[in-house]
């Protein structure tokens, strides 16, 4: 075997080790072992720095420019060749593994124009039979480990379907792209029957910094107020000040 291919494939076993790791402290912090996900963790940062090594060694990283082209043509390789006979393979077959290679195929399509496909749960309210909880989203969003892929969380829905939104928050832990402030059929932000400043409060804890949006259906009556009042309530709840 060749030094470039004794390279690759190290290159390759490292980074696989580095996530399986990673994986494996995911699972190890839901099964209320901390220490043992730092352990995993640790364990992981290593291989990855085994892979970086490997990888500067095959001249893998060169000028910026030189790298975007390589991402996008790696991306677009993955969504247009690779995956597709992968997905037709397990589709054939019925394999649950149809769903991931679906996804990932999907995400990779996004991602390569610089996108990020968010998945949000649809409870059975709304007519939802496809991940209809935050769980089942975060779970897939995990299995599919996919950077252009992203859990969105919508306070309404979350609610509709029997969920907490301050535990979904937390167990989303760095999956989380995109974040909607509603109420349950869509209806304005008062009354409010979701704990909206607990949920803030949760959101800003766990470092998110991405889109928080309000949706909600336009009242019959007094829509300015009512979309004034909604921005207001959003900065109190969700950013701790009041809106200018």
């Amino acid at each position: 075997m060749s030094i470039t291919a004794n390279l690759n494939e190290a290159f390759a076993g490292e980074s696989q080790a580095s996530q399986k790791y990673r994986a494996f402290a995911r699972r190890a912090e839901q099964d209320g072992l901390p220490n043992v996900a730092r352990l995993f963790r640790a364990a992981a940062d290593a291989e990855n720095v085994h892979a970086q090594g490997h990888f500067r060694t095959m001249d893998g990283v060169n000028a910026t420019s030189d790298n975007l082209r390589a991402a996008i043509a790696g991306e677009t390789y993955e969504f247009t060749n690779m995956y597709p006979p992968m997905l037709a393979e397990a589709q054939a077959e019925g394999h649950r593994a149809q769903l991931m290679f679906r996804f990932a195929m999907k995400a990779e399509a996004v991602h390569a124009e610089g996108f990020r496909l968010g998945l949000e749960p649809v409870p059975e309210f709304y007519g939802g039979d496809f991940l209809p909880h935050a769980d089942d989203v975060i779970a897939m969003v995990r299995e599919v480990a996919h950077p252009g892929l992203c859990v969105h969380l919508d306070t309404g829905c979350v609610m509709l379907g029997g969920g907490d939104i301050k535990a979904a928050i937390v167990d989303a832990n760095g999956d989380l792209g995109h974040f909607h402030i509603s109420e349950p059929k869509l209806a304005p932000l008062r009354p409010s029957v979701i704990d909206h400043p607990a949920a803030g409060a949760t959101l800003r804890a766990s470092g998110y910094s991405g889109w928080v949006a309000i949706e909600m259906l336009q009242p019959d009556q007094a829509f300015e107020d009512e979309a004034l009042y909604a921005t207001d309530f959003a900065v109190r709840n969700y950013f701790g000040s009041a809106a200018e």
